[in-house]
């Protein structure tokens, strides 16, 4: 039987939570990408088109990443006078 402490409730907000996961993940990302194109041009002195098709990768996840980002904020620090009903994190039941 589950723990009553453990189960999420309707008004229950996991958007920060979701946030620091995906802030971090992109993170790291990132910086995995950047260290192997830094390996690549100063050490092996060769981008190939794998290296650029990441970079394309990259540059086009940045505008979803920002719409997600958004829409998490939109639950953490509601704007004033809208709803942060709709907002990712909420629990589906609020809806």
């Amino acid at each position: 039987m589950a723990d009553s402490a453990a189960e999420t409730t309707p008004d229950e907000n996991r958007g920060p939570e979701i946030l620091a996961v995906c802030g971090s993940l992109v993170g790291l990302a990132t910086l995995v990408v950047a260290l192997r194109i830094w390996v690549r041009a100063r050490m092996v002195k060769h981008i190939g088109a794998d290296d650029w098709t990441i970079i394309a990768a990259m540059v086009c996840l940045r505008p979803r990443v920002f719409r997600i980002f958004m829409d998490i904020l939109s639950v953490v620090v509601p704007a004033p006078g809208t709803s942060s009903l709709y907002a990712l994190g909420n629990h589906v039941c609020r809806r």
